[in-house]
């Protein structure tokens, strides 16, 4: 590329980033906006790097490299009908530390990273730009320490690879990358939303066998097709033999989970009894609507949608996340508004409304107070101490009590401070995203909703739907069925609420159990126990769906056993990264033994 096209499109994408930064200023919905904004950007600095990207031929393979790998992890990401390209998708990453490692040892490892971090944070970009509508600086730090992090595990294989030999080097990023995504989601940091399998949710009827698995299975099968293809490319290309065995591997090992599944899918019957739900999308824009508009207006538009589908035969009633806000924990049956909705159950005799609620609860200053507890100066001169949670609640017709279930995975950030102790830095940033220091309150272990008889629902709120062994825990305190309660509207109309939808009905193959899922603005559905959307709503309308569905009291082997190949994966990588500083360490004392004689 000539260095006045170069020129040409700095200019062409820095006036897209200035339009683009004009209108998010103007707009109060941004849409598809974050996405140029970032590209433009991210074009921006590629073509002003000049020596970084452009100074050698090889340099421009590279990059070359980088960015493919970039389009085909995106173009394997739902809601793209494309996914099965993530079978394939993480080759030309391998190829690009294949040909690195080619270089000299001082400048390799740098070279990796910066060609990495190059082709990671544009495939993140490109799938994940929308978490920016909810927060323009909450994306960027999403997708930036995102794009750390797996540059950061690429290293670690290469390094491996590097040290141990090209065997355990090839398998060791199986496992390394296995076990990242398992911390991803067991940390403060916590934002698993790529993790590999995930990617499958696409075409549920390729992922039955989840049920064994869970997504980490996925990813499995995703790192072991890209491994397998590369080598045979690599055997191809070097002329070595055996080349059709090469390919023959890996074609079992894509075709063979697609038959399980195929099988698992022809031959599973669906079980359960059935119970009647209704689901309320009540569509209040969460951006400059739904926290503006009167209380009893809201109110009303949720009585007046369910009423056009309850009848006496209902027994679930759904609300979205938040669909009422600042209600006191201490005294959850006196609020207005729970009044009026205990009404409308008592209308009904096996009516149970379940609905996300934004909650409080005030403490006595000789009271144990959580870390997450606040300070306010009352009018009297006194000091009042409370915390906040992301809740859902069950009103049951005619039973007096309402239990409450807080929401216990939060959004780094916007719901929690991570690692708040040592990170006290980043407050001005964490205020800046919009959120607190304090952060929401969580409950240490998962709780139901039950019916009064044998039956039970688990309470997922929002963000914790993309957690697959988390979601077990609820199954395993007796959970039948699946209630999602979401707010989707923060990304606007773009895929931010698709993927969500479709990661979220993994957990039906998972666990077995049937999901309603209904959202404020977004995509409300039923999922059944195949993972299979049924009755999606329209963004951006309101709407009430009702359907029966199977409340299933079987418990898959997943449930019962948990992420087993995370956990040996996360074993197996403790192993090695010993083993491999022992041996640098080692190499590098007997090198300083050898120099000094």
């Amino acid at each position: 590329m000539s260095r006045s096209l170069r020129i040409i499109l700095i200019i062409l994408f820095s006036v897209v980033v200035v339009y683009c930064s004009n209108q998010m200023i103007q707009r109060s919905l941004w849409g598809y906006l974050p996405l140029y904004l970032f590209v433009s950007l991210f074009m921006v600095f590629v073509f002003t790097s000049e020596p970084m990207f452009f100074g050698t031929r090889e340099k421009k393979k590279y990059l070359i490299l980088s960015l493919a790998g970039a389009g085909m992890l995106s173009l394997g990401f739902p809601p793209l009908i494309t996914a099965p390209v993530i079978l394939v998708g993480f080759i030309p990453f391998l190829l690009l530390e294949d040909l690195i490692s080619k270089r000299n040892t001082v400048i390799r490892n740098s070279e990796l990273f910066k060609y990495t971090f190059t082709g990671f944070i544009l495939w993140n970009i490109l799938t994940t730009f929308w978490v920016s509508n909810s927060a323009l600086m909450a994306g960027f730090v999403a997708i930036s320490l995102n794009t750390f992090f797996m540059c950061l595990t690429f290293l670690l294989f290469h390094i491996t690879k590097v040290k141990l030999g090209q065997i355990v080097g090839y398998l060791s990023l199986v496992v390394y990358w296995v076990a990242y995504e398992y911390l991803h989601h067991h940390w403060e940091l916590s934002w698993p939303w790529l993790t590999f399998g995930n990617s499958l949710a696409q075409y549920p009827r390729l992922v039955q066998w989840y049920e064994y698995t869970g997504t980490t299975g996925g990813t499995l099968w995703i790192l072991l097709s890209n491994l397998a293809l590369f080598l045979s490319l690599k055997r191809w290309i070097s002329g070595k033999q055996h080349v059709l065995v090469s390919v023959l591997i890996w074609i079992t090992i894509v075709v063979l989970p697609i038959c399980i599944s195929i099988n698992i899918y022809n031959n599973y019957k669906q079980k359960g009894v059935p119970k009647d739900v209704v689901i309320v999308q009540p569509n209040f824009e969460p951006h400059y609507e739904k926290f503006s508009i009167p209380e009893k207006v809201q109110l009303t538009r949720f009585i007046s949608l369910s009423k056009t589908m309850l009848d006496s035969t209902v027994d679930y009633l759904v609300y979205p996340e938040t669909s009422f806000e600042s209600i006191n924990a201490n005294s959850i049956q006196s609020d207005r508004n729970i009044l009026w909705l205990e009404r409308l159950v008592n209308d009904f005799p096996h009516l149970k409304l379940v609905a996300g609620t934004s909650t409080y609860k005030v403490y006595q200053s000789s009271e144990p107070h959580p870390e997450t507890v606040r300070e306010k100066v009352i009018g009297t001169g006194d000091t009042m101490f409370y915390d906040y949670h992301n809740s859902a609640i069950q009103i049951t017709s005619h039973v007096d009590s309402i239990p409450l279930y807080l929401k216990s995975r939060f959004v780094p950030g916007a719901e929690i401070f991570p690692y708040k102790n040592l990170l006290f830095f980043l407050k001005p940033l964490v205020d800046k995203l919009g959120g607190s220091v304090a952060g929401l309150t969580p409950q240490k272990e998962r709780s139901v909703f039950g019916d009064g008889g044998k039956f039970s629902v688990a309470p997922v709120i929002c963000y914790e739907s993309i957690y697959s062994e988390y979601c077990t825990e609820y199954i395993k305190k007796g959970a039948n069925a699946i209630f999602i309660v979401t707010n989707d509207g923060w990304w606007d109309d773009t895929p931010g609420y698709r993927q969500h939808l479709k990661i979220g009905a993994l957990r039906a193959i998972e666990t077995r159990r049937s999901i309603a899922r209904s959202a404020n603005s977004g995509c409300s559905a039923f999922i059944n126990q195949l993972g299979e959307i049924e009755q999606p709503t329209q963004y951006g309308v309101q709407a009430v769906i009702r359907q029966k569905i199977l409340f299933n009291d079987e418990l898959t082997f997943y449930v019962r056993n948990g992420d087993i190949i995370s956990k040996l994966a996360t074993l197996i990588s403790l192993i090695l990264i010993s083993y491999l500083t022992i041996v640098v360490f080692v190499n590098k004392y007997f090198k300083k033994r050898v120099d000094h004689h």
